[in-house]
């Protein structure tokens, strides 16, 4: 038996571009932003990502440099409050 490749729809979202688009990191982070401007306004649809995205999002947001780093509690929030919440 043959695997078949498993068929997404939609934009999936990976961990570099959740920070990016949920944090503010001044310029490189601009297409991300342009992205999640896009899902805000209905442009784009509903993104998915996967939970190892939010788990790497977590860690990595919450061990950036301290302008940038965000409460524990708060990484938890934005990650699962974002627009492109974890795939069901």
């Amino acid at each position: 038996m043959v695997a078949r490749p498993a068929v997404l729809k939609g934009a999936f979202l990976d961990t570099s571009v959740l920070l990016a688009g949920l944090i503010d990191l001044g310029a490189p982070a601009a297409g991300a932003q342009r992205l999640f401007d896009a899902v805000a306004a209905g442009r784009l649809g509903r993104p998915r990502t996967a939970w190892h995205c939010c788990l790497e999002f977590h860690a990595v947001a919450t061990r950036l440099p301290q302008e940038f780093r965000l409460k524990p509690s708060d990484a938890a929030y934005t990650a699962a409050e974002s627009p492109a919440g974890p795939a069901p």
